[in-house]
């Protein structure tokens, strides 16, 4: 059942995030040829802004060129012409699907901005049977047949074809085919904002509706992930209540026959130590009891680890002379190697809250550590400085020193610098459990170290009142 409840939950996930993921490029293709689609609209109602004034433009020369005939003022109605003539030449390479180069040299003709030309052939390639687009494109259509009326109107002028009709009736002709063609082009602009108006809308709702489907999917997807990880969440506490009660309870009963072994592996070596005919085995016994002690201090690490996840790291603080503290844990740590600890300076009598078990078990892990970590050396320095309130303790050795990005995770439980190391032995919770205790003396504790050439541990502790 539990294989199957997270296969369907595995399946639920993957299926919210692909129609997540879906929604998401809907909303991005929409908005993007939205965008374009009201962007060549934009360019479509500004060239039919640079059409109209064209047109305009033409017509006034023309109407000049009827009452005066200078060759200057039919020059400049040609070449404004020729700008909705150019714009009716696109059109009509358009809807014949003409070579785009063709088409793009008759809209930059036509005035149309050249950063507008792509979009508006898309659009107009694109949409030109769509209702509103194949509507303003009729009214374009109307309106370049008035364009080439004028066009004739003026070549006949030019050849004098025209020379018997009255010059009011051909202006007031000229004039009616111009309000046409403002007709028209008004039409074409208002069809085309129209559209701009309707797409633009309707951008709003299709946004709308996709957002509403985009938080209807994530809360559901929330809602469900949230109830998976509270359901982790107890289970994992479970799981580590269940694990740290199997480590207390491994670690007491492994440290009855171990207190036993440890006596019956005393008893042994003084007998060694008196009776001749045992001294062949004393280095035997010698070893097998330092292994037992080895075993002692992993099981101990780890109940003082059950205890400090429990919060049942008990620390009883009492004044305490800080330097006689330390010379004790120098005494004790000196037969566990062959290093000579020197004093840089002698030690000061200063007084701290401390329990003094606690913080001696500090103290020798750190200069049990100095020597494991600088089996070459042959020293460690120790020394002490007080500074106002507080006091701090450095231990350096001359080992092989800590990388600069471990440091930061050096205190952490069960963290190792050099994993790969076979010769230094340990479970990394030495330092893990100096943190916790020198926490529960409202104090700190440090490194710093370069590879290579060594590392100074610091501990700092409030002065006692």
């Amino acid at each position: 059942m539990e294989v199957y409840s997270f296969l369907k939950q595995k399946k639920y996930s993957i299926r919210a995030i692909v129609i997540i993921l879906l929604v998401f490029f809907a909303i991005t293709a929409t908005n993007y040829y939205t965008i374009k689609i009201l962007s060549s609209i934009r360019a479509y109602v500004n060239g039919e802004s640079q059409y109209s004034k064209a047109q305009k433009n033409a017509t006034a020369h023309l109407v000049d060129y009827i009452y005066t005939r200078n060759k200057l003022s039919y020059k400049h109605f040609k070449k404004e012409l020729a700008v909705p003539i150019a714009d009716s030449i696109a059109r009509t390479g358009m809807q014949q699907s003409r070579p785009y180069t063709d088409i793009e040299q008759a809209l930059v003709l036509g005035r149309n901005h050249s950063d507008d030309i792509p979009g508006m052939i898309w659009l107009f390639m694109t949409f030109q049977n769509f209702p509103y687009f194949k509507e303003a494109i009729q009214e374009w259509k109307s309106a370049d047949f008035f364009v080439g009326e004028l066009d004739r109107i003026a070549f006949k002028i030019k050849q004098r074809q025209l020379d018997n009709e009255d010059t009011t009736q051909l202006i007031e002709r000229i004039n009616k085919i111009n309000e046409r063609l403002t007709h028209h082009q008004q039409g074409f602009s208002s069809v085309l904002n129209e559209a701009s108006r309707v797409i633009t809308q309707s951008l709003y709702y299709i946004n709308f509706i996709f957002v509403i489907l985009t938080v209807a999917i994530g809360s559901s997807f929330g809602y469900r992930l949230i109830n998976k990880l509270q359901v982790t969440k107890e289970e994992l506490a479970r799981q580590n209540h269940v694990k740290e009660e199997f480590m207390s309870i491994a670690a007491h009963e492994l440290k009855t026959p171990l207190t036993s072994m440890k006596a019956g592996l005393q008893v042994l070596d003084k007998f060694a130590r008196v009776t001749p005919e045992a001294h062949k085995v004393q280095p035997f016994i010698f070893n097998a009891n330092k292994q037992i002690n080895r075993l002692i201090n992993l099981v101990n690490e780890l109940l003082d680890v059950t205890k400090i996840e429990q919060g049942k790291l008990t620390i009883t603080k009492k004044k305490t002379n800080l330097a006689e503290l330390i010379n004790d844990a120098v005494t004790e740590a000196s037969a566990l190697f062959p290093h000579q600890i020197i004093y840089l300076r002698p030690l000061e009598q200063t007084e701290v809250m401390a329990d003094q078990q606690r913080m001696l078990q500090v103290f020798i892990n750190l200069l049990s550590n100095a020597a494991k970590y600088s089996p070459k050396a042959t020293e460690i320095h120790l020394w002490m400085e007080q500074e106002k309130e507080e006091v701090r303790v450095y231990i350096r050795d001359f080992g092989v020193g800590i990388p600069e990005d471990k440091v930061p995770i050096l205190f952490q439980k069960f963290y190792r610098v050099y994993e790969n190391e076979t010769v230094i032995q340990g479970l990394g919770l030495g330092l893990f459990i100096c943190r916790q205790i020198i926490k529960g003396h409202d104090g700190d504790i440090g490194v710093t170290s370069d590879v290579g050439e060594g590392s100074i541990f610091w501990v700092c502790l409030p002065v006692a009142d």
